[in-house]
């Protein structure tokens, strides 16, 4: 348990007393947290280790088929998972990482369609260390993941350890099914998020870019990034985290000459980068369906969505369902939600919203702000009117406040028997 408050440790230990449990006394960020487990696992001696987020749900066969490839092959030092969203589970999340020239990793096939890639069995430069089997081996000749990651490419920095100490292999079995809910921890830390993405990034390239290759490729993606703000609205966050990777330089060169002398190095892995004119690939968020839903699952997108009820199609942002004195809900968990919802062919629509809150909120609908005073102490039915230019099949609604619980939100025409109080 890596440092939480939540009552989990002691529900485990009354449910499920023969239970081990290591207790740390603060969040140690993934890679360390993960670091304790792995040595109580080598010093029991375990011969092989899997890691799994506490925000996956793993099919039934999940651990059988991590398992055959390693038995069948002692070539094999990490098998991956098929990742698919575990809110909708017909998209893909993950199917091993893509890493491209400038060390920027992303998920392969993210927001895809499942069946429509096949995906077979094979080998792959690197894969999420969300749902993994590791042999043990490897951790004992290279060492475990790095601790000052903290969060985020601890398992891209690890995949290219592998590649380019050891002869192992990395293998994707699409058998190996686990089910995620995106950013469901690390939503709750949107800014700390962003910045570790973005300063580990920068330690990645430092790291295993070739020397002569560093200031020119860092300075273009500092550079790209500023440009484009791909990860900050505030462009001084990207500088802090340039400066808090530059930090590590030093010590990043050095352990990487230990390594490479303790180590034989192996160059196969940079042929196997996928080739970019140089910039991040594309910044990777929930899948937006505004393209593509209209001939995946209309049926799923309603005018009025309830929670609990049909809310099998939301946007970004929302907690798991809570259900408090027969009433179910959920809470924006980040700054703010979104959800999709069809649209009645008319011009002129209310958007109705049940909602509790402590703060002030604000509403757009396609960008547009609706609202930016809307305050409920208690549970309230709030509807504003909305008048578009042009009808739309599909409207995006956002809603900005933390800790806002909702229960109902719908686009309504004026004359709809839903419609409970016009404002």
């Amino acid at each position: 348990d890596n440092g939480s408050k939540d009552g989990s440790v002691e529900w485990v230990k009354k449910f499920y007393p023969e239970t081990v449990i290591i207790q740390n006394k603060r969040n140690l960020g993934f890679a360390e947290g993960n670091n304790i487990g792995i040595r109580y696992a080598l010093k029991s001696g375990a011969k092989y280790i899997a890691l799994l987020n506490t925000d996956m749900v793993v099919d039934k066969n999940w651990l059988k088929e991590m398992v055959k490839p390693m038995e069948s092959d002692k070539n094999i030092g990490l098998v991956g998972s098929k990742i698919l969203f575990i809110d909708y589970p017909w998209l893909i999340n993950s199917t091993g990482s893509i890493i491209n020239s400038d060390m920027d990793s992303r998920d392969r096939d993210f927001g895809k369609v499942d069946g429509e890639i096949k995906r077979e069995y094979g080998e792959v430069l690197g894969i999420s260390a969300g749902a993994m089997l590791v042999r043990t081996d490897i951790f004992k000749r290279i060492g475990l993941f790095d601790k000052w990651f903290f969060a985020y490419y601890e398992d891209t920095e690890f995949s290219l350890r592998i590649r380019r100490y050891t002869g192992y292999r990395i293998v994707y079995n699409p058998n190996a099914v686990v089910y995620h809910k995106f950013w469901g921890v690390s939503s709750l830390i949107p800014i700390k998020r962003e910045f570790l993405i973005s300063r580990n990034h920068y330690m990645v390239m430092f790291r295993y870019l070739p020397l002569r290759k560093i200031p020119f490729r860092v300075l273009r993606i500092l550079k790209v990034r500023v440009e484009r703000n791909l990860f900050f609205e505030d462009i001084f966050r990207e500088w802090v985290a340039f400066l808090s990777a530059s930090s590590w330089f030093i010590p990043a060169m050095v352990k990487r000459l230990i390594l490479d002398i303790r180590y034989k190095i192996r160059y196969a892995y940079i042929n196997m980068l996928e080739k970019t004119k140089g910039i991040p690939l594309g910044a990777q968020f929930p899948p937006d369906y505004a393209e593509r839903r209209e001939n995946l699952f209309p049926e799923n997108l309603p005018s009025r969505i309830i929670f609990g009820v049909n809310d099998n199609f939301i946007g970004n942002g929302w907690s798991v369902l809570i259900e408090k004195e027969g009433l179910q809900f959920r809470k924006i968990v980040c700054d703010s939600a979104e959800v999709y919802l069809s649209s009645p062919k008319s011009a002129n629509l209310f958007l109705q919203i049940h909602l509790l809150t402590d703060n002030y909120i604000k509403l757009y609908l396609e960008g547009k702000m609706i609202s930016n005073k809307i305050w409920a102490e208690r549970w309230e039915t709030v509807v504003f009117p909305v008048k578009v230019k042009k009808v739309q099949k599909y409207y995006k609604i956002k809603i900005e406040g933390k800790n806002t619980l909702m229960n109902e939100i719908a686009l309504l025409e004026p004359f709809s028997l839903l419609l409970r109080r016009k404002k």
